[in-house]
């Protein structure tokens, strides 16, 4: 699949996409990515992590390798790739960098404890990383959709999917706030669904 959708972008004939292949858990990929970033011409760049685990749990299910994998695919990409980003940007250049995060980074779900904390440690994450970087042009921004009409989105039980937010919805959202020019800036927005 990741191989497919790379493929596509490809053959974008807008050429305005490329997408990159990386390991959540491998430092080395983070940074091979963000140098291949910086190799390609662009006036206007944007960095989208969407990377996310859902998992439910509980507390006598929960152990440290839960807690590890959430963190280390719904935290870490977001510190590493602004880790890259400050060292291969020029001074002047502006980057955004959009993180997915979820309704989760501000309220807790039951039996759902990996999952809940790593979003909540993604919105601190963002919030200190702007905290330093901002002034150095990099701007991180955490958007927090509720639930999604996605293969993940399937997996939430009890509530109907049928509400849940179209993923075409979260896209075009992100594009129209990547396009916010300063002195504006967004750092956590949550997107809220409607639950009739």
């Amino acid at each position: 699949k990741i191989k497919q959708l790379l493929s596509s972008l490809e053959n974008n004939e807008s050429n305005l996409v490329k997408g990159f292949h990386c390991e959540a858990s491998n430092e080395k990929d983070f940074k091979k990515i963000i140098k291949n970033f910086y190799k390609l011409e662009s006036n206007n760049r944007v960095i989208i992590n969407c990377i996310g685990s859902f998992n439910y749990d509980g507390i006598e299910a929960i152990d440290v390798k839960k807690l590890a994998q959430n963190f280390r695919v719904n935290v870490y990409p977001t510190v590493l790739i602004n880790k890259y980003v400050n060292e291969f940007k020029t001074k002047r250049e502006k980057v955004k960098i959009f993180s997915i995060g979820s309704s989760s980074s501000y309220d807790g779900f039951n039996k759902t404890i990996a999952y809940c904390s790593s979003k909540h440690a993604l919105l601190g994450a963002v919030r200190s990383l702007n905290k330093e970087l901002i002034s150095k042009n990099i701007y991180n921004i955490n958007v927090n959709p509720g639930s999604i009409k996605t293969k993940m989105g399937k997996k939430v039980r009890n509530q109907k999917f049928s509400e849940f937010i179209k993923p075409e919805t979260v896209a075009n959202f992100l594009f129209d706030i990547s396009n916010l020019n300063e002195p504006a800036f967004i750092e956590d927005v949550y997107l809220k669904r409607i639950v009739k």
